[in-house]
């Protein structure tokens, strides 16, 4: 099960990275990922047991969630390398004191950085200013409020991609070291597997042109506090970005 790269185009350059694996080997694997996904179920239960035996429960917010999904193939990989929905869309189960809102679903996208400013929130406390994210809290009783899309920044060894995904489209630009974009519209294709990127419709545009000023504003600010030298100063274009994205006055 050897892991290759090809560099001839695009499409191979991405491609290339993945582990061969036979029918039978993904078999064996989604079956142990189902005994572990088993196991954990049952060790929640046992710690959701505990908190309520020692009368805990109703005094505490609980929350289940993950740092990534996996992948068996779906896409041709059984990494973490890459934004497929197999491996950003995972649980996040939160639970209230006195089970208060059960049974209520947040529609908008959430990212894992809008954890922490939501638990602060529903705390009643302050989120420090340097923490990213935006809390959900007012979500869970208004579905009217939250953010419509997510965008993400990534930096391998290998590659560089931007990601943007609202509810029904979801977009890709690896535009840095290879000319490649991708472009699927999730409401009919969930499964990501009919690639729009040659005619992509409006919708699909304006997200890729938001992407685009969101990866000048990265660039930036990573120009700018990634040398650890914050005395700097941001040029124009920079500054016009973060005013036009709402990060400065």
């Amino acid at each position: 099960m050897a892991r290759a790269r090809s560099g001839v185009d695009a499409t191979e350059f991405l491609e290339g990275w993945e582990t061969k694996f036979t029918d039978d080997d993904i078999k064996v694997l989604r079956a142990l990922y189902a005994e572990c996904v088993s196991n954990v179920d049952r060790r929640i239960g046992e710690f959701v047991g505990n908190l309520n035996r020692k009368g805990l429960l109703d005094h505490a917010i609980l929350v289940i969630t993950s740092d990534h999904g996996e992948e068996f193939y779906e896409h041709h990989g059984v990494q973490h390398e890459e934004c497929w929905e197999e491996l950003l869309r995972v649980p996040l189960l939160v639970r209230l004191p006195g089970a208060a809102l059960a049974g209520s679903h947040v529609a908008q996208p959430v990212s894992g950085v809008d954890l922490l400013p939501t638990l602060l929130d529903l705390l009643g406390l302050p989120a420090p200013d340097f923490i990213e994210g935006h809390s959900k809290a007012a979500a869970m009783t208004n579905p009217r409020e939250g953010r419509d899309h997510l965008s993400q920044h990534t930096i391998q060894d290998f590659l560089r991609g931007d990601v943007a995904r609202t509810q029904d489209w979801k977009v890709y630009d690896f535009g840095n070291r290879v000319n490649l974009q991708r472009v699927f519209h999730l409401a009919a294709d969930a499964a990501e597997a009919n690639n729009l990127a040659k005619e992509p419709p409006s919708d699909a545009m304006r997200l890729l042109v938001d992407l685009k000023a969101r990866r000048a504003v990265w660039e930036a600010m990573q120009k700018y506090y990634g040398s650890g030298d914050a005395s700097g100063a941001l040029d124009e274009d920079a500054l016009r970005d973060l005013r036009n994205l709402g990060y400065t006055r």
